[in-house]
């Protein structure tokens, strides 16, 4: 069960030097009250599709980024990321995304689509994160 979406051509935009930030900041997540996290059975709760103990198997903002199921790819020159691909059911990403947001560069964008065909987008202005949902028009 799940929901599978796919995130194509974004135009994400990350500095390297805001990786180890970023780390940090995706792992004080794992510090949130059970109530927020929407995996687990039997007691133990974790984020959707993520271990319950990623802050130890996890040793960098990359392999976070790999655990959520986000495939960067990196300008060449600096290290920054410069898109991000994603192809699988859809967990908390949003999360892990609006905890860093103000780290992505401006402009910075994660198309999405849903397997029933709706589309959404992540923006990024610099300050935070916010959804925009789409809407086909024919002409």
């Amino acid at each position: 069960m799940g929901y599978y979406v796919r995130a194509y051509c974004s135009p994400f935009r990350m500095k390297k030097k805001n990786f180890d930030e970023a780390y940090r900041l995706m792992c004080e997540l794992n510090n949130l009250p059970d109530s927020v996290k929407n995996g687990g059975g039997g007691g133990e709760k974790w984020f959707s599709w993520m271990d319950a103990n990623y802050p130890e198997t996890c040793a960098d903002f990359i392999a976070i980024l790999d655990a959520l199921g986000f495939h960067p790819e990196f300008d060449k020159l600096t290290g920054d990321i410069a898109d991000l691909e994603y192809d699988s059911k859809i967990g908390q990403e949003d999360l892990f995304f609006r905890a860093i947001g103000h780290l992505v560069e401006p402009n910075s964008f994660i198309y999405w689509e849903g397997e029933d065909g709706e589309k959404w987008r992540w923006v990024f202005d610099g300050k935070g994160m916010s959804t925009q949902h789409g809407l086909v028009t024919y002409a």
